[in-house]
């Protein structure tokens, strides 16, 4: 829901009434949730890697599913999205995500470090 409603904010800042959305992942979800929510801001929706889950219904995966998605679980909690702040580079090294490397990373840009 949050993604979703910071699309919306952001368009409203922007001065955008409608547009066209395209989510992938997470994206996706997010911009079902435009889509159920604002249908009226979209002119169309196209949607990449999650299917669209009826009835607004998700079913909890099964514990070998939802070990992959531990980020998602993980950065639902205060003390997850702090250590996501804290050092997003090492999190992710030190995760077991594929292409991850220990070696060889540097800090993500951000807007702070123009």
């Amino acid at each position: 829901m949050a993604l979703a409603q910071d699309a919306i904010d952001f368009a409203d800042a922007l001065g955008i009434d409608r547009f066209f959305i395209i989510g992938h992942d997470w994206g996706a979800r997010a911009a079902y949730t435009i889509a159920a929510l604002y249908p009226q801001r979209l002119f169309a929706l196209a949607a990449l890697s999650l299917a669209y889950q009826s009835g607004g219904v998700f079913k909890i995966p099964d514990f070998e599913q939802s070990r992959r998605f531990w980020y998602q679980w993980f950065q639902c909690i205060d003390e997850g999205a702090e250590a996501v702040r804290r050092d997003p580079v090492g999190l992710l090294a030190s995760s077991g995500t594929p292409g991850a490397r220990q070696d060889g990373l540097t800090k993500p840009r951000t807007l702070d470090s123009r």
